[in-house]
């Protein structure tokens, strides 16, 4: 049987020290695609959603770089 686990997720509201914060569109590397949507920061990590296929990731805020034009 499979057993669920509760995540505590405290201090997920705090903005983080860059330009990028909840809502915003990025993309990590020096590719154009894929892109991803800002769920959560904490410290220098993001938890993003790949905006294509749905999956849920957790990087780096150094990595991302904000797609411009996108919300």
């Amino acid at each position: 049987m499979l057993e669920s686990k509760r995540i505590e997720l405290h201090g997920l509201e705090q903005a983080a020290t860059s330009d990028i914060h909840v809502g915003d569109v990025v993309r990590t590397g020096q590719n154009r695609f894929p892109h991803y949507a800002v769920i959560a920061l904490y410290d220098e990590m993001a938890w993003v959603r790949d905006v294509q296929t749905g999956a849920y990731g957790l990087t780096s805020l150094a990595l991302c770089h904000k797609v411009e034009g996108q919300a």
